[in-house]
């Protein structure tokens, strides 16, 4: 999938259905979501252009339950954030999401705050207390008995908290943000716009040199962005 999103500007990752996969990850506490933890769906046009959806792998640490003191120690911030569990409020979104950053950062940097904004409350206002309590309904009667009452109950209360923690992380993302190209001809256009932002526009430059199609157009916010890095 790398090769071809290289090798032709044409090819492309649908982002939002990226994060949809990944507020999906942020409710059951998954945080165990490095680069083989996927596989990739390409989808294509009238072109033979491809899209490609995320196809999400290996749950082996969905509602991972961590107890007692010294595991509690160990799941600070500076020490194992990741390992702190299936609980109703995530700590430190950006540590916790820490072996998932550089693949967060490769395809979800063309979406903006509002699109973060939107999507996270879109989802959490899916996932009805009715999801929920017929999901865990489907849980083997012996495992029903033992955790469905507190599953519910996490659930319920990391779906009310997923807009607010899914922005934290956003904000984590938004600091330094990677603009990659390919390795056919684009050209970057960046934009100073009122009060510090900054617009980065690539099209795609034809055999010709005449610039085509936009593929990607961002402003950033000086609040949250602090550094972009423009590879063409």
């Amino acid at each position: 999938m790398l090769e071809e999103l290289l090798s032709d500007n044409d090819n492309s990752v649908n982002q939002s259905a990226m994060l949809q996969a990944r507020l999906l990850d942020f409710l059951v506490a998954d945080w165990d979501r490095h680069e083989d933890q996927w596989r990739w769906y390409a989808e294509k046009d009238k072109k033979k252009n491809k899209t490609f959806y995320p196809i999400p792998r290996d749950r082996d640490q969905a509602f991972f339950i961590n107890e007692g003191f010294l595991p509690g120690v160990m799941s600070r911030s500076w020490l194992l954030p990741s390992i702190q569990g299936f609980r109703p409020l995530t700590r430190d979104m950006g540590a916790w999401n820490f072996s998932t950053r550089y693949f967060d950062r490769n395809f979800l940097h063309a979406l903006s705050e509002e699109d973060w904004e939107k999507q996270s409350a879109d989802f959490s206002r899916a996932v009805t207390d009715s999801v929920i309590e017929n999901a865990v309904a489907q849980f083997p009667e012996k495992v029903r008995g033992q955790v469905g009452e507190r599953t519910i109950s996490v659930l319920k209360a990391r779906r009310d908290n997923l807009p607010r923690q899914a922005m934290e992380y956003y904000r984590f993302l938004a600091k330094t943000v990677d603009i990659t190209g390919s390795q056919k001809n684009e050209q970057f256009t960046i934009t100073r716009m009122p009060e510090g932002r900054l617009q980065v526009t690539s099209q795609k430059i034809s055999k010709k040199g005449e610039l085509e199609q936009v593929l990607y157009s961002r402003t950033f916010d000086p609040a949250h962005t602090k550094e972009l890095r423009l590879f063409g």
